[in-house]
């Protein structure tokens, strides 16, 4: 993003089986928990026990564990915390302003501006202050035509003040070397040499429109390289390019709802390099491919970022990669602007050695274990792991938690004729 000091007022547009002894039967069900049964009948035969008042009594126990698919897990297995690394990069370039001489006019400045398909006004700029405007320099790309990327432009004096805008289209290269969906031209992490063309469409003060020609170069693993056009009337443009990056760690857990945490740090137009953070949940779509929902970012000087629903990555090898969209990604702006993304998670976990990350692995879950006993009048439900007891009078429910329960747990078996118990997350 380029803020550019102009002393002029200037027109704009706001355009994530322990088993005890008793009558026990295991039938799978519809709900996905360890349910626990037990009747209380009065007959004429056998397990006679003698209450406080020393009154004796004939009841017949019966349990039925009910166990179907399970949608728990084993806390100390899943629990742990795994680290990833992402990076993400923008599919918009960033171009700094570039001044050239004019014979009538002087010196002038071309400033560049997100592309927004009007001819009848100014193009997107912003006061931020007395004298001071803002650009977001951003060539995107069209959308549903590979290689072709658009932007407006304005052109400034500082003696008749703006005195053209209009709009420009550039073709570039569409390599993608590592196949992530993204052109190497918008990566981090490849080298860019290249030759494009394009046009230039002037709007106002009068319609024009002439071919240029230009290159592009960047060392790999950096934010910043250079670009030089000239035009068919032969004005020659030269400046910055820079890609927009995020890049740094996941932490993850696998779990009931699997979570994840990002630690990033974001390079963008406006020349800063701040760090950004936020949680959200995924889902394991299959050991392929994983989904997000709708998450946001602050970042240290408290911008928000919205991350939208419905991002996609494709696992190959220990590579997640695929699209995502930014309600906003220069958040300075007044419009939305760099918002098409290309993120990857690379995760070198791989806890049975099959060759799929932990991140998306599915993972054998151990079967609950519960058991019962009875203890004089008591019958004593016990089980392992982190999970709240339920009871219902009815099998079908509702179940209600049972506040403060914790295993083991006793309850008096004469208390009432049947009483359903079930375990959730």
């Amino acid at each position: 993003m380029v803020a550019a000091a102009v002393k002029k007022e200037i027109p704009m547009s706001n355009s994530q089986d322990q088993r005890q002894t008793g009558d026990v039967r295991q039938i799978a069900v519809g709900h996905r928990h360890f349910v626990t049964r037990y009747d209380l009948e009065s007959t004429g035969d056998t397990r006679r026990t003698s209450t406080s008042r020393s009154a004796r009594f004939t009841m017949k126990l019966r349990l039925l564990f009910l166990m179907g698919s399970l949608a728990w897990i084993d806390q100390s297995v899943w629990a742990q915390q795994k680290t990833a690394t992402l990076t993400a990069n923008s599919r918009s370039l960033s171009l700094s302003p570039a001044s050239f001489y004019n014979p009538f006019y002087g010196t002038l400045t071309d400033f560049f501006t997100t592309f927004d398909g009007r001819t009848d006004t100014f193009p997107l700029v912003q006061r931020v202050g007395l004298g001071t405007i803002l650009f977001s320099g951003e060539l995107r790309p069209r959308s549903a035509q590979a290689g072709v990327y658009e932007m407006d432009y304005a052109i400034y004096s500082g003696t008749f003040g703006w005195v053209e805008y209009g709009s420009i289209t550039a073709n570039l290269p569409t390599t993608d070397s590592d196949n992530n969906g993204l052109p190497d031209v918008a990566q981090r992490d490849k080298a860019v040499n290249i030759s494009f063309n394009g046009t230039i469409k002037s709007d106002a003060p009068s319609v024009q429109t002439t071919s240029y020609t230009g290159s592009m170069t960047r060392a790999a693993g950096q934010i910043s390289g250079s670009y030089s056009t000239t035009s068919a009337n032969g004005i020659t443009l030269s400046g910055n390019v820079q890609v927009q990056n995020v890049s740094g760690t996941v932490t993850y857990s696998r779990g009931p709802q699997n979570l994840m945490t990002l630690n990033l740090s974001l390079s963008d137009p406006v020349g800063t390099t701040r760090t950004a953070n936020g949680s959200t949940t995924f889902t394991v779509n299959s050991v392929n491919q994983i989904t997000f929902p709708q998450f946001l970012l602050t970042s240290s000087d408290n911008k928000t970022y919205t991350v939208l629903t419905n991002s996609v990555l494709n696992r190959s090898g220990k590579r997640y990669a695929g699209n995502a969209a930014l309600a906003d990604g220069i958040v300075e702006t007044s419009w939305a602007d760099a918002v098409n993304w290309v993120v990857e998670i690379t995760d070198n976990n791989d806890s049975d050695g099959n060759g799929i990350p932990d991140l998306s692995d599915t993972v054998t879950v151990p079967k609950p274990v519960m058991s019962y006993s009875r203890s004089g009048t008591n019958l004593v439900l016990a089980w392992t792991g982190q999970f709240i007891l339920q009871s219902s009078t009815n099998v079908s429910g509702p179940y209600s938690d049972l506040s403060g329960i914790t295993s083991p747990y006793a309850t008096k078996i004469a208390s009432e004729a049947r009483r359903f118990f079930r375990l959730r997350n």
